[in-house]
């Protein structure tokens, strides 16, 4: 998962041991139904924000926007004799940015929660600085059959 949701193993343990937490791969379950559509009806609705337990305000869904897959340079190269045309995995993902009403908050994986969905850990993504309005940014990224 690309800068939301879901993280290989490795990188998800080295980020929730930062916090103190420890990454179980049954905490992926929260993310079982998510959907860029799920997302859509969700948009000016608020989600409260929490860290470690601790409450750090709350965020609006401000929009949802579909991530279009990469386009290969491979299509541009040159080559001698027989050129090979991998069979690479199509990638669909979706993008979900929050306004923050909280105090600004950095890159890492916080708690959000909505009696909609319940609660979702996800990785948000600060707009940068000086953004006026605080806004942040979580990127759903799967691969496709």
């Amino acid at each position: 998962m690309l800068g939301g949701a879901v993280l290989p193993a490795s990188l998800a343990e080295s980020s929730a041991s930062s916090r103190g937490e420890t990454f179980r791969p049954e905490n992926l379950v929260a993310f079982n139904g998510i959907s860029q559509h799920m997302f859509e009806r969700l948009v000016g609705e608020r989600f409260a924000v929490s860290s470690g337990g601790h409450s750090l305000g709350a965020m609006t869904l401000i929009s949802v926007s579909e991530l279009a897959p990469h386009k290969s340079a491979a299509k541009n190269l040159r080559m001698v004799g027989r050129v090979p045309h991998p069979s690479s995995p199509r990638f669909a993902g979706f993008a979900v940015r929050f306004q923050g009403t909280a105090p600004a908050l950095s890159q890492g994986t916080y708690t959000l929660q909505n009696p909609s969905v319940g609660e979702l850990p996800l990785l948000l993504v600060p707009s940068g600085p000086g953004a006026t309005p605080d806004t942040y940014t979580a990127v759903f990224g799967f691969l496709a059959a």
